[in-house]
């Protein structure tokens, strides 16, 4: 059982960073560093299901037939899973936030950190920028009810993410400017692309008025996925209000040694 379930979550963690490419990159995991994310419809739909099939998969292994490290590494990953499932067809943020839809996290660190040899960072850097136009162009396309308060933000990344293709990206090029022919193309069509979508959130600006706050329930459920307990917000709260309490008295009592 433990050869099998390690082959399994091989399997399932590798789906789930292809699925994420920029994730993947973010932990250190460079097999994805050409690609970025799919935001449509399809891509979405594509992603949920193959995350379903892994759940069903996580769910039919005996748990107690695994020592206890693999059994702990079944649940984190079983919940890993299952909250990013919920993320794509629950919460479902690529279609009201615009920042989900922005490609700084994919291009940043192939830019900012050396985490390779610039030849192949450069490489990764061209086919993620030649897919920043229909990237872009998913998210004008599914975005709706946007809240102000994220549209005015990604319009100031957005413009971030163009001047983050200036400088930054010729000094890489000047240690391997073979690939310029390559690179310099590429940079073209996503400066282009990031212009017209700055244009489309300027536009979007004035009937942004989608409500920023997740609710009640998706609140619920995001705090479920995040500490993976069941603790509820109320439980929170006490807990916080408890706390403030409390340090408020310490706070209090050492201001009165002092006096």
């Amino acid at each position: 059982m433990t050869v099998s379930f390690r082959d399994l979550a091989e399997r399932v963690l590798d789906a789930l960073l292809e699925s994420i490419p920029e994730a993947a990159t973010a932990l250190g995991d460079h097999r994805f560093d050409d690609r970025l994310g799919d935001l449509s419809p399809e891509g979405v739909a594509a992603s949920a299901e193959v995350l379903g099939d892994a759940l069903t998969a996580l769910d039919q292994v005996e748990e107690a037939d695994l020592d206890v490290e693999d059994a702990v590494d079944l649940e984190i990953l079983r919940t890993t899973v299952a909250a990013r499932r919920w993320e794509l067809t629950e919460l479902r943020a690529h279609e009201i936030d615009p920042l989900v839809h922005l490609p700084g996290d994919a291009l940043y660190p192939l830019l900012g950190r050396e985490i390779g040899d610039a030849e192949a960072r450069l490489r990764a850097l061209a086919a993620r920028m030649t897919a920043v136009p229909r990237r872009l162009e998913v998210a004008r396309r599914v975005l709706h009810d946007m809240p102000r308060v994220h549209v005015e933000t990604a319009i100031v990344q957005t413009r971030g993410i163009a001047g983050m293709l200036g400088a930054d990206l010729d000094t890489l090029l000047d240690r391997a400017p073979a690939l310029r022919a390559e690179v310099l193309p590429a940079r073209a069509a996503a400066l282009d692309a990031l212009a017209e979508h700055t244009r489309w959130l300027e536009a979007a600006l004035p009937t942004s008025d989608g409500d920023p706050r997740l609710g009640e329930r998706l609140y619920a459920a995001r705090l479920w996925y995040t500490l993976d307990t069941e603790t509820t917000p109320d439980v929170v709260l006490t807990r916080a209000e408890s706390d403030l309490q409390a340090v408020e008295e310490e706070i209090a009592e050492l201001a009165s040694r002092i006096e």
